[in-house]
């Protein structure tokens, strides 16, 4: 198994071994070639209604990370953030949703994620 090589522990703990590994495998590739992956982790601000599909880390810094963005207002979209910005406010702790863990993952790959939460005004899984 993979250990977790995050820049920091409050990031670590947002994933599971296995989620870390296809992350970066997915970052690995996209430094290659265009893809469209299929978000692997959701992560969400229960006090912000902050809500990211997680579809890659870059494994260079393991902080970049590309995904879908909802911040709630309507307009959500796709692009990179780093996990230590958005673990960073003690006020707005982040969690891993784990039914999308275990029982929501979508088969969908993140443009059509994206194409669904456009037209909703939100994240729709």
């Amino acid at each position: 198994m993979e250990t977790i090589t995050a820049p920091n522990l409050q990031i670590a703990s947002l994933f599971y071994e296995d989620e870390w590994s296809q992350l970066l495998k997915n970052g690995e590739l996209a430094n290659r070639e265009h893809t469209d992956p299929v978000p692997v982790v959701k992560l969400f601000t229960p006090y912000a209604d902050h809500v990211w599909l997680v579809a890659e880390i870059h494994p260079e810094d393991g902080d970049t990370a590309m995904g879908l963005f909802d911040n709630g207002q309507g307009f959500p979209v796709v692009g990179y953030f780093r996990l230590s910005e958005i673990t960073s406010n003690p006020l707005l702790p982040v969690y891993q949703d784990l039914n999308f863990r275990f029982r929501f993952r979508p088969q969908r790959p993140l443009s059509e994620l994206y194409a669904a939460a456009a037209k909703a005004g939100s994240i729709t899984i």
